[in-house]
């Protein structure tokens, strides 16, 4: 019936919040910070024991997806998500279900402890990232990784950032003064208007 809006609120205030909620949700659009990033709000909704309720994208909603952890949706599903939200209302044991399980997993797998561990077993026998032992196994010569390319794209990575900057601005500025140039204009239109259907 209503909303209360409550503004920031401390992290330290969260936990005490948590336990006034029935559901906590999260709602993404479909771009680059939801593909490759993640929702560290779930994860501390997770942990604290209350229901989620999400929009599919980040790897975290599709792990809350693959073990039963919350309610998830697509991503741009309005009715569904509404429609979610009424399920949730009227499924109270559901809810806890899922939210001790939730809770179960957060604090299995993303406890300090636990996202430390890659790194400590890393640091106990630490090696180069595969691509860059690959380098130096193609290339015995180079003394560092960053000198050698695997692939057209880092080639042209690397062939870049040998040209100072202020030289590419300055290349393509002139190319863009040239394109606007209007004999090159009339040129191009006179390229396509000719241009036959083979081409």
């Amino acid at each position: 019936d209503r909303c209360l809006l409550l503004g920031w609120i401390e992290a330290k205030d969260l936990p005490a919040l948590y336990r006034e909620c029935d559901l906590g949700l999260n709602m993404d659009a479909l771009n680059y910070e939801t593909l490759f990033g993640t929702r560290t709000r779930l994860v501390n909704m997770m942990a604290a024991g209350l229901p989620i309720l999400t929009t599919l994208g980040t790897e975290l909603s599709e792990i809350i997806r693959e073990y039963q952890l919350g309610y998830t949706v697509k991503v741009g599903d309005v009715q569904g998500y509404a429609d979610m939200i009424l399920h949730a209302a009227r499924n109270t044991a559901e809810r806890r279900t899922l939210a001790a399980k939730a809770r179960q997993y957060a604090l299995t797998h993303f406890s300090e402890q636990a996202v430390a561990r890659p790194l400590l077993r890393w640091i106990q026998n630490p090696s180069r990232a595969p691509d860059n032992e690959e380098k130096i196994h193609r290339f015995p010569n180079i003394k560092n990784p960053l000198e050698a390319a695997l692939s057209p794209l880092e080639l042209e990575l690397k062939t870049l950032s040998e040209i100072p900057l202020e030289e590419l601005l300055a290349a393509h500025r002139d190319l863009r003064i040239i394109r606007n140039k209007p004999l090159v204009r009339i040129y191009r239109s006179l390229k396509r208007w000719f241009r036959t259907p083979e081409q």
